[in-house]
């Protein structure tokens, strides 16, 4: 039995991480320091890391409508198998929104996308351009299995 992650949301699959970590709500405060907010901020990073790696006793399906921002392309890399719909547009890498807002790539998308494209220099073009792209490309590249209606 495997297990199936969808979003219930009809326009969005993930928004991604709340950006408010950046300003130190959700680590306990912001200080003035930047680099003491980034150390702060760390055990919350080695959360994500840790589930975004962790091994579920089932096989994993993702199945993604809609746009994907962020953090939602970990989760999609994490899974087993993974399909989009048709009129998915996928931001095809978390690093594509952090690069536009100055954090680094580092809950795992950049260790497991070349992994499932093979390719380094596909994720190293989606990585710098922070171009968007469809169902269709995503397939092409191989992040997804195939594009199913809906």
């Amino acid at each position: 039995r495997p297990a199936v992650v969808s979003s219930a949301m009809p326009k969005v699959f993930t928004a991604g991480i709340d950006l408010k970590l950046n300003t130190g709500e959700l680590v306990g405060g912001l200080n003035i320091d930047p680099a003491r907010n980034a150390l702060n901020s760390l055990p919350f990073i080695k959360g994500l890391q840790r589930a975004m790696g962790t091994a579920m006793p089932v096989p994993v399906i993702i199945a993604v409508h809609g746009p994907v921002l962020g953090l939602g392309i970990n989760i999609i890399c994490a899974c087993d198998i993974r399909y989009a719909a048709e009129t998915a547009e996928l931001l095809m890498l978390v690093c594509v929104k952090e690069v536009d807002v100055g954090l680094a790539a580092d809950i795992g998308t950049l260790a497991y996308l070349p992994k499932i494209t093979g390719n380094q220099s596909l994720v190293q073009e989606f990585a710098y351009t922070g171009a968007t792209f469809s169902a269709a490309d995503i397939v092409r590249a191989g992040f997804v299995s195939r594009v199913v209606p809906g």
